[in-house]
């Protein structure tokens, strides 16, 4: 039976019968690409139809059973972000944005991904030297002044990038002090 025709609540009339119709083959064409959430389906069919119709045209995708839960979205946005090499904070503002619950921070698995996005972004092409204590003693004072500014703009690049990609103050300490 269709969705319509079941609800004695509301009675349809032609037009709005063709216009849910409509909402809802676009639900279907979205969800066909990927999941989305039901907030992100009404901000991209309210442009184009009335309140109205796209609450009812999610409610009967809803009831079709087309709409995952919230948590199995938020996961496969998580995983999605993470894979990306987003931080935490990056994805609970997205998730925030999508209307969908917070996930848990596994911050070992932040800290991992966070060194090693640094390693393949900074410090890729670098050749591992000789700790030699003396070696700067040899460098002039203007050498060494030089060395330092280079030094405190690559720490400069390397906090913006990781506050960039939302990783938490915390995380990012620890990878400026284990790397410089």
């Amino acid at each position: 039976m269709q969705f319509w025709k079941k609800s004695t609540a509301k009675t349809y009339s032609p037009e709005d019968r063709k216009n849910l119709k409509k909402a809802y083959s676009r639900i279907l064409w979205f969800l066909s690409k990927r999941d989305y959430s039901v907030k992100e389906l009404t901000t991209k069919l309210l442009p184009y139809f009335d309140e109205d119709t796209t609450e009812d045209a999610i409610k009967k995708a809803d009831l079709a059973g087309w709409l995952k839960p919230p948590e199995v979205i938020a996961e496969q946005v998580y995983k999605r972000l993470n894979n990306r090499g987003k931080g935490h904070f990056f994805i609970l503002r997205e998730l925030k944005r999508l209307g969908l619950p917070a996930v848990l921070e596994d911050s070992e698995k932040e800290l991992e991904k966070a060194f090693t996005l640094v390693e393949k972004k900074f410090f890729r092409h670098e050749v591992e030297e000789e700790d030699n204590e003396y070696a700067d003693e040899a460098l002039s004072y203007k050498e060494r002044q030089e060395l330092y500014k280079e030094k405190q703009k690559r720490k400069h690049k390397v906090y913006s990038f990781l506050a960039s990609r939302g990783f938490s103050g915390d995380i990012i300490k620890k990878v400026m002090n284990e790397k410089f």
